[in-house]
């Protein structure tokens, strides 16, 4: 589950805003209501509300192989051994990037996606197994705190797959430094 944005308080139905907090909070904020919506009552609302995309880009992160180093075959699905040489390193700053929420998609079965997210939390990323309960209309995924693990394609903004790891982790780090927000493409220079 999201986090509604720092600074912004619910109490007893009452909406709080703290100084500092932006009107991209807020769209997230509306987002997350959105979703939670959608999830208690699919198709009660048409279309999340205009504006609301916050300003930030997903990048999808594939686990084997990029994350994962299945060196050693399939192993009847086991996650062994180390992760792909500075990949974690990658997949925590994307984390760490205030504008990118990061996931790991897998075609793994359904009942080895919490095994991903402890393997994931055991390399010191914060994660979340998907359980169905995101906002699914839109497939987007905005939690920019946590890596989101799922068996289901979703929008992005950029792919980490094999072919870019093979080009070593240079490639993958720079392809992540120079993602930029949204309304960083709309500005004049």
């Amino acid at each position: 589950m999201t986090a509604i944005p720092p600074g912004i308080t619910v109490q007893d139905g009452r909406l709080t805003l703290a100084d500092g907090v932006t009107t991209a909070d807020l769209r997230h904020l509306a987002y997350q209501v959105h979703c939670a919506a959608d999830a208690l009552d699919p198709g009660l609302l048409p279309e999340p509300p205009a504006g609301t995309t916050p300003d930030m880009v997903t990048v999808r992160f594939e686990f084997d192989f990029v994350l994962h180093h299945r060196n050693a075959g399939w192993q009847n699905g086991a996650i062994y051994g180390e992760p792909m040489p500075g990949m974690i390193d990658i997949l925590r700053e994307a984390v760490d990037t205030p504008h990118i929420a990061a996931l790991v998609q897998t075609i793994r079965p359904v009942s080895t996606l919490a095994d991903i997210t402890d393997w994931l939390t055991g390399h010191g990323i914060p994660a979340v197994t998907d359980d169905g309960r995101q906002c699914s209309r839109d497939m987007f995924y905005t939690d920019t705190t946590a890596v989101l693990v799922t068996r289901t394609l979703r929008v992005a903004g950029a792919t980490i797959d094999r072919a870019l790891v093979k080009q070593g982790p240079d490639a993958v780090r720079t392809l992540i430094r120079n993602l930029k927000r949204p309304s960083d493409y709309h500005k004049s220079n």
